[in-house]
């Protein structure tokens, strides 16, 4: 009994603000791939400034509701900019916003209007069951986040040269006649060393 009381106390906690996920925390708090065995998530992918929007709003009503906090529904919200993994994942298009609904190891696409409070919480209580039931495809391997994050790396780098490349080009010309000015300075400066030795002999 005390397990059930605690579970749900625990439940009501995270259900109490809209929870922000990324792609790093994404699987590690949904468990999506795994059958969400951390609750039922409610994920908003929101892009640009409609993540500032009145739809927000409805999603701070919708994490404080009691209704959804007793069902276990998790709210959440991601934005697809700074998550490009975890939008490719779900195959979200480049649509300001997106609500799905993961649970038990699949997802659904809510496809009513994101700013209507009723409409999307008839959705994730009993709504989402009449709509299509899709597998939560399994996250990208760390391997694969490894390389990718190799590709922006020099991504960067061609970017960077062709933006500065003259700029590093006289700077490393600039470098070089330097070394080789030191160089020049320490050669002489020993030789007129080793020079004034042998005429002491």
């Amino acid at each position: 009994m005390f397990a059930l009381i605690f579970l749900f106390l625990l439940l009501t906690i995270c259900s109490a603000e809209v929870v922000m996920l990324n792609d790093l925390n994404f699987e590690h708090d949904t468990q999506a791939a795994t059958g969400s065995t951390t609750g039922n998530w409610a994920v908003f992918f929101c892009q640009g400034s409609v993540c500032r929007s009145e739809i927000v709003e409805n999603l701070d009503a919708l994490s404080n509701d009691d209704e959804l906090a007793e069902a276990g529904v998790i709210v959440s919200s991601l934005h697809m900019s700074s998550s490009p993994e975890t939008s490719r994942r779900f195959d979200m298009p480049s649509t300001p916003s997106k609500l799905i609904f993961l649970k038990q190891g699949v997802y659904h696409k809510y496809s009513g209007s994101l700013t209507s409070f009723d409409d999307v919480k008839a959705f994730l209580l009993e709504g989402h069951s009449h709509s299509p039931a899709v597998r939560t495809p399994k996250p990208p391997s760390h391997l694969l986040f490894g390389y990718r994050d190799f590709e922006h790396l020099l991504s960067d780098m061609h970017r960077l040269n062709a933006d500065y490349g003259a700029l590093i080009n006289v700077a490393c010309v600039a470098m070089g006649i330097f070394f080789m000015a030191i160089v020049t300075w320490v050669l002489v400066a020993f030789g007129e060393g080793g020079g004034e030795g042998k005429k002491h002999r």
